[in-house]
């Protein structure tokens, strides 16, 4: 039972898609609950009821702890574009972080990799774009009273469309 429930810990994250996650997670929890209750049933008039029950159980609890462990990772959080859409205001949260605006941005698409794809998966590819940000000179304070100049610099951001 103890070797069940381990196995089923680490597949609940072990899938790069919060649905992959929910449906592997409460699978093996599912089969898990079910044979507990088959093993713990006290007669085997009440085995598939107990089955059922413990089953179906499990594959809630496996899909909600897949659901949670996998909203809670940071890498599967969604990054905020650099570009502000016009009319945006910034928000820094009491934060006494420096918000560097882009001076410029350009965006171009990156049509050819030099890798050959077929054309019937081409379609189904996201566009894939580099953004270029041109970033303004600016002076960071630090916290001991020293400041740092930190010249104009170009910064690239990579987007998915």
């Amino acid at each position: 039972m103890n070797k069940i429930l381990l196995v089923g810990i680490i597949l609940i994250s072990s899938c790069s898609s919060l649905k992959k996650s929910m449906i592997y997670s409460g699978a093996t929890f599912g089969t898990a609950g079910a044979f507990a209750g088959i093993a713990l049933s006290p007669d085997s008039y009440s085995k598939p009821h107990n089955a059922a029950i413990m089953g179906g159980l499990g594959a809630l609890l496996g899909a909600g702890l897949a659901y949670f462990f996998w909203k809670d990772d940071p890498e599967n959080k969604d990054l905020p574009s650099m570009i502000l859409p016009a009319g945006e205001k910034i928000q820094s949260a009491g934060r006494e972080d420096q918000i560097i605006i882009p001076r410029n941005s350009s965006k171009y698409q990156l049509r050819d990799l030099g890798v050959e794809v077929p054309e019937n998966i081409k379609s189904k590819l996201p566009k894939a774009y580099v953004i270029e940000h041109v970033i303004p000179e600016r002076v960071q304070k630090l916290n001991d009273g020293k400041s740092i100049v930190v010249d104009e610099h170009n910064a690239y951001e990579v987007s998915f469309e």
